[in-house]
Parts: structure tokens; sequence; C-alpha cells
């Protein structure tokens, strides 16, 4: 899994309502190279991402919150396949297993 640091930058910045120029202006970036590290084109420094995060009032830990709780938590994909992998009954057992759970999990 590889993290799109700028579409994460993007996505918080607008969730509050700021604009770029909000951002760069506070921290001292070109408007180009923010731009471009929002669209992906170009990569950052921890210590800018670092200052990225606190013009979004963030810390460090909370910008990789939602990486951190997918590694510890994978999605029920992946934990179906390790169960595939690792069982000693039939595929077919399995898939109505995991149909239960599926339902159980929706409840």
């Amino acid at each position: 899994m590889v993290m799109n640091i700028g579409g994460r930058i993007k996505q918080l910045r607008e969730a509050k309502g700021l604009k770029q120029t909000d951002v760069y202006t506070t921290i001292g970036l070109s408007s180009s190279y923010y731009s471009e590290i929002e669209d992906g084109k170009k990569n950052c420094t921890i210590e800018t991402l670092k200052r990225i995060c606190e013009s979004l009032h963030m810390s460090l830990s909370d910008f990789f919150k939602d990486e951190i709780e997918e590694i510890n938590n994978p999605p029920l994909d992946i934990e179906k396949a390790e169960i595939l992998k690792n069982s000693k009954v039939s595929t077919e057992e399995l898939k109505q297993a995991l149909k239960i759970i599926e339902a159980l999990k929706d409840k």
C-alpha cells in the first residue's frame, strides 16, 4: 500500500475549508511547489510535511492516522484471503461461513 501524500494533504485542506494559498503562504512555500505536492508531481521532506500539518492544525500522527488504522485493521478481503490460505475446510464451507460473517457485520 502506497499512500498518496499530496492527495491526503488536499483532502484534509479542503475538509477544513482552506485554500491552497492559506497553507503555502503560512509556511513559506511557493504556490507552484505546493500545488505540485498536492498534485503528486513533487515530493516533500518530512519537515515540510510537518509544517503543512501544522498549518492544517494537526500532528503528523493525525495525518497518518487512517493509514495506520488500515494497517492495524486490514479490510475483510485480506482477512478472507488469509482464512482461505490457511484453512483445512472446503472452499464452499468457507464461502458459507464468510456470508454469515458478512451478514453479522452489517447488523
